[in-house]
């Protein structure tokens, strides 16, 4: 459930069919003018990932740096249930995006990239999940910074919309995580590298983005709900940030908002 700004590299996102025979396999795809087309019924499994604007803003002083801190939730609003699992690969962990049906059957799964144990936080992320970018004056303004593929250890921290009924993925696990329907993660603003260095930038409008799955690995039913936006006003040498704006209002309880969630590695008092 906690980022880090882990680079690694990615593995192909090919397309596997597992745990099915050559007679399912028919009944699940069908092929017009050459094209493999996924039954209606597989596809109505698929999560749909949303990322939700970032919240819990605020410039933390950090040596030279000015640190813009934020929560980043996302959310799965989609009917299926956003599952991956590890598997060994010689000397490296690949993480695999599994699609299960209502008996628990493996019907789809897809390769999204790897999984990578982080000491700090002492559990394994999944590569690649967000990118965070700042823009000056508008969404599609000049990059001024960013952090680029980073990782996240996904679970189920609070319920989201509607359809929160079981909680699948309760803890992070080195070899199965996800995000069940109906359930959000929740990054706090407190947790380490859940930031930007701001330090250096001049007072003015800025567009704080977030962007789900940049390179577009996972199976999900809706992608265009992928990218979320604030605006704000950053004065990073005083120390004030105001949030001006958003791409889309949802509730505090969605977004985490003004929830600092303890990182789990603080035990007691600490």
């Amino acid at each position: 459930m906690r980022t880090s700004k882990v680079v690694v590299s990615l593995l192909g996102a090919g397309l596997l069919l597992g745990g099915c025979s050559k007679a399912e396999r028919g009944d699940l795809f069908s092929s017009k003018n050459g094209l493999l087309k996924i039954s209606a019924e597989v596809s109505s499994r698929y999560p749909d990932l949303v990322a939700t604007p970032a919240a819990s803003i605020y410039l933390k002083q950090n040596g030279r740096k000015v640190e813009f801190r934020f929560s980043n939730t996302i959310g799965n609003a989609g009917p299926g249930h956003l599952q991956i699992r590890a598997v060994p690969r010689g000397s490296k962990t690949s993480a695999s995006q599994e699609i299960m049906d209502d008996a628990g059957q493996l019907v789809q799964s897809r390769m999204v990239g790897e999984f990578t144990y982080h000491p700090t936080h002492q559990h394994t992320h999944l590569d690649s999940v967000c990118n965070y970018e700042l823009r000056q004056g508008s969404p599609t303004g000049p990059i001024v910074r960013q952090a680029e593929k980073v990782s996240f250890c996904m679970t189920d921290t609070i319920p989201y919309g509607t359809g929160g009924v079981v909680r699948r993925y309760a803890d992070c696990q080195p070899n199965l995580q996800g995000i069940s329907s109906g359930w959000a993660d929740v990054y706090g603003s407190e947790v380490p590298e859940q930031d930007l260095d701001v330090a250096g930038l001049a007072p003015g409008e800025y567009y704080l983005l977030i962007i789900l799955d940049p390179n577009r690995k996972f199976i999900e039913s809706n992608t265009s709900n992928n990218t979320s936006w604030i605006r704000v006003y950053l004065d990073p040498a005083n120390l004030r940030v105001n949030r001006l704006g958003a791409s889309s209002e949802v509730p505090s309880e969605i977004t985490g908002d003004g929830r600092f969630w303890r990182p789990f590695w603080r035990r007691g008092g600490e």
